[in-house]
């Protein structure tokens, strides 16, 4: 990934991507901690947003997969 992280927001949605790609339960555990801690900086519709961005981010990688 090439893309310099600028805020909480990125890192949230980046943080997400990674609990979705997690290839097993111990990755996801580890990036549970950071979602926690990040997710206390947004509101609900915030959150919401960057989940969907998130899966827009795994659709992506799976289509560059293919």
């Amino acid at each position: 990934m090439d893309k310099k992280l600028d805020n909480d927001y990125d890192a949230f949605v980046i943080a997400l991507t990674l609990a979705i790609t997690a290839e097993s339960d111990e990755k996801y555990q580890q990036v549970v901690p950071m979602l926690e801690s990040l997710g206390r900086n947004f509101d609900a519709a915030t959150i919401e947003r960057a989940k969907k961005e998130s899966i827009e981010r795994v659709k992506e990688l799976d289509a560059l997969s293919e």
